[in-house]
């Protein structure tokens, strides 16, 4: 009988050795490629991204808002302070929201149509603006106005525009569109109560203006009710979800309304049906670029 050899010496491999080395060496491959690659780069703090006349802050803090209850998301959910440290030393309140369109309500509450337009607002000595999630409040450490054009010119988020709207209105037509008419409305609308904030625009029509809205999913049993009391033509599926109308509510004011797998949207106020029906056409196409919860 011919034992077994220890000796690889002319020794043919089978084909689940060949198998198993193969395996082997992919592993080993990957396992390389994984530890050749760059370490992943931590994201830039707040006081690493903010900065004035191109230097970051020289002082940061930051504390919870205090007497305000956080857990409705409405108010701030923390308050950052930056100081600048210049021949005139300059103080940053950056007030964080959960989303960008809660700091936004807040600032709208403040804002004349203008400010809201321009993306800011002077309050004593301070200028207050809007940012993203964050709601702003820019002064000198000691008395005096910061002039208005050093906001763009000094105040610096790492490359993103100073001022931006809510992406939420980013889904409205810019045609006929007024300036600084977005608003968040926060659940009172159309005489109704909203499941959730409802977000408005301004546009032209004629010598008046209409308005376009957009919100998210409402129950459809409520919208049906609220059916009831307009007059017009409905055009429901019979599964209840898509309501589509067209025609006036309650108090005679034109209004084209439809309810959809997504949300709720629709054009209230213009009493030219053609051009009521142009604005809706643009509100559904322009649909797409509402953003995804």
């Amino acid at each position: 009988m011919i034992q077994p050899s220890c000796h690889r010496t002319g020794f043919l491999p089978s084909k689940a050795s060949i198998v198993a080395g193969a395996w082997f060496f992919l592993a080993t491959l990957l396992s390389a490629c994984r530890l050749s690659q760059a370490p992943e780069t931590p994201p830039l703090t707040l006081s690493q991204k903010v900065s004035w006349n191109g230097k970051t802050a020289s002082g940061y803090s930051d504390s919870l808002p205090f007497g305000v209850d956080t857990l409705t998301g409405e108010g701030p959910i923390r308050i950052h302070f930056l100081e600048f440290a210049e021949p005139d030393t300059v103080r940053l309140c950056l007030k964080e929201y959960r989303s960008g369109f809660r700091a936004y309500a807040a600032f709208q509450k403040s804002a004349s149509g203008v400010e809201l337009a321009q993306g800011f607002y002077r309050e004593r000595n301070a200028l207050v603006f809007q940012h993203g999630s964050y709601l702003g409040e820019l002064e000198y450490a000691r008395a005096g106005l910061v002039p208005a054009s050093f906001l763009k010119e000094n105040l610096s988020f790492l490359g993103e525009e100073l001022f931006v709207k809510p992406r939420e209105f980013a889904a409205f037509p810019l045609l006929g569109r007024i300036p600084g008419s977005e608003r968040v409305i926060s659940n009172d609308f159309l005489g109704r109560k909203w499941q959730g904030p409802v977000f408005t625009v301004s546009y032209r029509c004629h010598s008046d203006t209409g308005t376009a809205f957009r919100s998210n999913l409402q129950n459809s049993d409520t919208v049906k009710s609220w059916l009831r009391e307009w007059q017009g033509k409905r055009d429901t599926l019979n599964w209840g979800r898509e309501i589509h109308f067209q025609g006036l509510d309650e108090f005679h004011r034109s209004l084209i309304f439809w309810l959809f797998s997504e949300g709720v949207m629709g054009f209230s106020g213009c009493f030219d049906p053609v051009l009521a029906q142009e604005y809706a056409k643009k509100m559904k196409k322009t649909a797409v670029l509402w953003p995804k919860p």
